[in-house]
């Protein structure tokens, strides 16, 4: 071969191993940044991008090595999902409240541990079980209620209601339960909540029992204390009016026998204006401990009275309204709404400011309504809850000691209202005392 046509063949040579390698060097490249940006959608600064020209020219990857890479990332994931499961299955069943899955035929799919020792039964055992044979006997109406009712509206309910675990331990427990719906948006299955709430309910009963107990002595003080109360006004008005009368006459008497004496005259009129006084306000503390008229002619012709009295005293016009205008009242409730007239009119004249009073008693259907209404600045909500409102606190005290409830509201620049409503116990006509007694 001649010497040129050989170094022809050796320069053509090494320019085809040059674009060999420089092909090699290519598809390097682009594996390397296709590997090293997996899974991560940001680039380097500074990183060669390839183009479309360059990834269409470049040759695709070996299959093994595309394979291998896919498996690692699977592999990856894998141990991500993995990790997550465990983690919430330990915040599943290490929650302090009862979580149960139950089907649309009521039969438990899933239960947390939380759940399964609160019905003191193994979780096994719990799968595929009626969730209803865990609720006492005596709420089992309450609990089919609860289910219908999450069925029917799709919606969170709630009930709280007794469970009775596998060894016949009864608790209290508070339900939430929730529509988990399918597919086809139709009613799969729930997910349900269970906490037990045994000691709430043992301290709420407890504070219940301690309010009745507290309202049955406190009706007994009110009880005692209007009894004392009635003693006192007739020993004050018997004992102490007569004996202020009979000084006052005695008085006019001496002033007639006397000789004249403008000084004495004058000496003895102003005595018998000071005995006049007094007995003025005897009658009226007397009135204020229990007024006659309360006993003798009816809580109508009472607050009459003390209506009278009070616009006499304050100068703040009263109007009352009776409908019946003589209402048949026990004598407890009539002594209380009486007392609770007498707060009212007491506060009105403290605090309302106000020229004119409204006062009514009206007999509905089971219920009577007695109001009391100024037209005064009104009072604020913030005056309504003050817990040193000694006056208020009395006056709700005795609507709930009669059965009923008292409302007072305020409208600034217009007035209060107070409102107590009180059920009336269903009266014995007396057509049928006399067909029980026959």
């Amino acid at each position: 071969m001649p010497e040129g046509q050989a170094k022809s063949t050796r320069a053509d040579r090494r320019r085809r191993e040059s674009r060999k390698e420089s092909r090699r060097g290519s598809r390097s490249h682009i594996e390397k940044e296709r590997v090293r940006s997996a899974g991560s959608p940001k680039l380097n600064r500074g990183m060669a991008v390839p183009t479309s020209r360059d990834l269409a020219a470049a040759p695709t990857l070996n299959p093994r090595r595309e394979l291998v890479i896919q498996n690692e990332e699977l592999r990856r994931i894998r141990q991500e999902l993995e990790t997550a499961r465990n983690k919430y299955a330990d915040l599943y069943d290490s929650a302090p409240v009862g979580y149960f899955t139950v089907g649309a035929n009521g039969l438990i799919l899933e239960a947390n541990l939380t759940g399964a020792t609160l019905l003191d039964t193994p979780r096994r055992s719990l799968l595929g079980k009626s969730l209803e044979r865990f609720i006492a006997d005596q709420d089992q109406e309450l609990f089919s209620l609860h289910r219908q009712q999450l069925v029917s509206t799709r919606k969170p309910q709630s009930c709280e209601i007794r469970l009775t675990s596998k060894n016949g331990h009864q608790f209290w427990a508070k339900i939430e339960s929730n529509v988990v719906q399918g597919d086809d948006r139709k009613f799969a299955r729930t997910r349900t909540v269970i906490r037990d709430v045994t000691e709430r309910k043992r301290t709420e009963n407890k504070i219940r029992r301690s309010q009745k107990e507290l309202r049955r002595l406190h009706a007994r003080l009110q009880k005692v204390q209007e009894e004392q109360s009635t003693r006192i006004a007739r020993e004050i008005h018997d004992e102490l009016g007569q004996d202020l009368t009979a000084l006052k006459f005695d008085l006019a008497w001496l002033r007639k026998k006397l000789p004249a004496n403008q000084a004495a005259a004058e000496k003895i009129n102003a005595m018998l204006e000071q005995v006049g006084g007094t007995i003025q306000t005897v009658r009226r503390i007397s009135t204020e401990l229990r007024t006659p008229l309360l006993d003798d002619l009816g809580l109508a012709a009472a607050i009459e009275s003390q209506g009278r009295e009070f616009a006499s005293r304050t100068g703040i016009e009263f109007e009352l309204d009776f409908e019946p205008e003589e209402p048949e009242l026990e004598p407890e409730l009539a002594t209380a709404l009486f007392r609770i007239l007498q707060e009212a009119l007491t506060n009105v004249a403290r605090h309302a400011h106000a020229t004119r009073v409204w006062v009514s008693l009206k007999e509905k259907p089971g219920k009577l309504v007695f109001k009391v209404r100024d037209n005064g600045q009104g009072i604020t909500p913030q005056q309504i809850g003050n817990s040193d409102s000694i006056g208020l606190i009395g006056i709700r005290e005795r609507a709930v000691l009669q059965g009923g409830k008292a409302k007072i509201t305020g409208v600034p620049g217009k007035g209060t209202t107070l409102t107590v409503s009180i059920a009336l116990k269903p009266r014995r006509t007396q057509n049928s005392e006399q067909g029980f007694q026959n």
